[in-house]
């Protein structure tokens, strides 16, 4: 903590990125330090801020919430950005009046988070839907905000949202079909699932570990059938995905495959393989950062 007033903006950096990670475990950050996080909300260096802001989003109270509120307005839009998703996981419905003011952002990318924020906390809210044209259009860019439409539509989740996440999906470009699918993880509903299936087949390993999610998430009668071939997929994060969701439905190859997985020659399966071992209900213990 005490890093974060080091002189050089590095280490400060470092120390906020490094604390952000911290405040996600178990025990936290202990709410002592609650008075130099808000301090640190005004350090010159935007990285600092952006990852203080991630930290206060784990600490109680009013004053690290209000502090959030004020990040909302930050000169930079890295920081606003952060915020507003920093204030989603707080799912506080104070915020919302503070969210549909930074929804309507002129940055795009603020914009697309505070209402993917807005409508988790305030589903239906007018300002997120006006914001739909707004977000269909940054999505089919296909620039370097996309994946915070595909994001913010996924939150949304209305028909006509999904229907554009759903054509992203086909893409030929397998970038915008990871954000595509990304936007679709958020949704348990899925109207088609033929397109998400065939993700299970896409050459890049990201596609088809995020397929794996979304399919978990809807859990259609055939999930089983779809996924066990890919226990033996070439991609490690792939397996693991694969294996996460059939030791949760206790199937008979899932016990073998595990075993194969903490027996492996690369650290991070063992790592991952552990941790499904440790805790079926653990979720997301196989996905990339």
């Amino acid at each position: 903590m005490a890093a974060l007033k080091h002189a050089d903006p590095a280490i400060r950096r470092k120390a906020a990125s490094a604390l952000s990670f911290a405040a996600f475990r178990p025990e936290g950050i202990d709410a002592r330090f609650l008075d130099a996080l808000i301090e640190a909300m005004q350090d010159p260096e935007s990285g600092v801020r952006s990852g203080v802001v991630m930290i206060l989003a784990r600490q109680e109270g009013q004053r690290a919430l209000d502090a959030l509120h004020n990040g909302l307005c930050d000169e930079n839009p890295h920081v606003r950005m952060a915020t507003a998703m920093a204030i989603s996981m707080r799912a506080d419905p104070s915020s919302v009046e503070h969210l549909a003011r930074a929804a309507e952002d002129e940055d795009e990318s603020v914009m697309s988070s505070a209402t993917a924020a807005l409508e988790q906390i305030s589903p239906g809210h007018p300002v997120a839907r006006k914001n739909l044209a707004k977000l269909i259009r940054m999505f089919g860019r296909g620039e370097r905000d996309r994946l915070q439409a595909a994001m913010a539509l996924g939150a949304i989740g209305t028909d006509e949202a999904v229907a554009v996440l759903m054509e992203g999906v086909q893409d030929s470009n397998p970038f915008d079909r990871y954000f595509a699918l990304i936007g679709l993880s958020q949704i348990s509903n899925i109207p088609r699932l033929a397109p998400i299936v065939r993700c299970l087949r896409d050459k890049f390993e990201g596609n088809r570990t995020t397929a794996i999610r979304i399919l978990d998430h809807c859990d259609p009668p055939e999930l089983v059938e779809w996924i066990v071939p890919l226990l033996d997929d070439e991609g490690a994060t792939v397996r693991m995905a694969a294996l996460h969701v059939l030791r949760k439905r206790e199937h008979p190859g899932a016990e073998e495959a595990l075993q194969r997985a903490l027996n492996s020659t690369d650290e991070r399966e063992r790592e991952w393989a552990t941790a499904i071992q440790d805790s079926a209900e653990q979720e997301d213990v196989w996905a990339e950062p």
